[in-house]
């Protein structure tokens, strides 16, 4: 095999990738990519471009063409390695997927971190109304119970005087 051969297994799996990530980039749904193919007089349909993806389904050149130009790529770049016909550009582009999966992982990590922390700061502004109630009530007691001392005591006087 010279430099510029690949297997078929490894540029299969590198147009099925870049195809994904194309996609995406130009934020176009997988039943979008399959009405276009149909439009143009391909049997495809939503199923058919995930299966494609997901490196289940061979594509015919006729296809491949076709996905390039509703993709706004050449055919080149959805099958080219790097360099030399090194995999360095399959590994890259292995590389940019996960890349781009942990980045929307962390989007919603910190998604659910804000949330987090918006019931954290409620939670703290309860507790803190709680406890300005609470002081209230103390004091409240409090001078009830003086109260009430105050007026047995003053009624205890009353008997005692009664009795005098």
């Amino acid at each position: 095999m010279n430099d510029q051969q690949q297997p078929a297994d490894s540029v299969d799996q590198l147009f099925a990738i870049r195809v994904r990530l194309r996609r995406e980039e130009l934020g176009l749904s997988q039943s979008e990519v399959g009405r276009r193919m149909a439009d143009r007089g391909f049997p495809f349909h939503q199923t058919t471009v995930k299966r494609l993806e997901a490196g289940e389904r061979v594509t015919r050149l006729g296809e491949a063409k076709a996905l390039a130009e509703i993709l706004r790529v050449s055919l080149s770049m959805l099958i080219a390695e790097g360099e030399g016909g090194s995999t360095a550009g399959g590994e890259l582009v292995t590389l940019r997927s996960e890349l781009e999966e942990l980045n929307a992982k962390e989007k919603q990590l910190r998604a659910r971190a804000a949330a987090l922390d918006h019931h954290v700061n409620e939670a703290v502004a309860e507790r803190h109304e709680v406890r300005q109630r609470l002081e209230t009530l103390w004091l409240r007691q409090a001078e009830l119970s003086g109260r009430f001392q105050a007026l047995s005591e003053g009624a205890g006087d009353g008997e005692h005087r009664e009795e005098t």
